[in-house]
């Protein structure tokens, strides 16, 4: 779910530049759960804060349905358990 969340994502955030750091950053997190060398909730949480840090520096407005998709995302970071 949290691969597919990823995937809309960056799929709606096309080519637009003002979007590349967040873009990176959904790329980079993706490759480093995929590789599984630290817990999960570890990068999770991780992952989370860099998300937030990138909106508000890059002040990134977001359309109602990416809007969404973030909140959907966010829901998943908070999971620590189970898994």
């Amino acid at each position: 779910m949290l691969d597919g969340i990823q995937v809309v994502l960056l799929h709606n955030f096309g080519d637009d530049l003002r979007f590349s750091g967040l873009k990176q950053v959904l790329l980079s997190y993706r490759g480093e759960l995929a590789k599984s060398q630290s817990s999960a909730p570890y990068i999770l949480s991780r992952m989370s804060i860099e998300i937030s840090t990138i909106v508000r520096k890059d002040k990134l407005i977001l359309t109602p349905y990416v809007e969404e998709s973030m909140a959907e995302l966010r829901k998943l970071l908070s999971i620590r358990y189970g898994y």
